[in-house]
């Protein structure tokens, strides 16, 4: 977590960020997945849904295959 007070994964679920003696944060909010132990970070947000919507993209046929060709 990018938000938080040390030991495995800079988490902990009593000690929310922005509580004493938590301060500050990291000061690369990019480098991190998680922003408190809960919340993904605004990069991760945004990987998730360049994905999701580059996914949605390729499975949605092509308009010249919806109508059929007229010679």
């Amino acid at each position: 977590a990018c938000c938080g007070i040390g030991g495995l994964y800079n988490y902990d679920p009593l000690i929310y960020c922005g509580y004493p003696p938590l301060k500050q944060s990291c000061n690369d909010p990019s480098s991190y997945i998680s922003w408190d132990g809960i919340h993904y970070t605004e990069v991760v947000n945004k990987w998730l849904a360049h994905t999701v919507f580059e996914e949605l993209m390729n499975t949605i046929p092509r308009l010249g295959s919806l109508c059929p060709s007229s010679t």
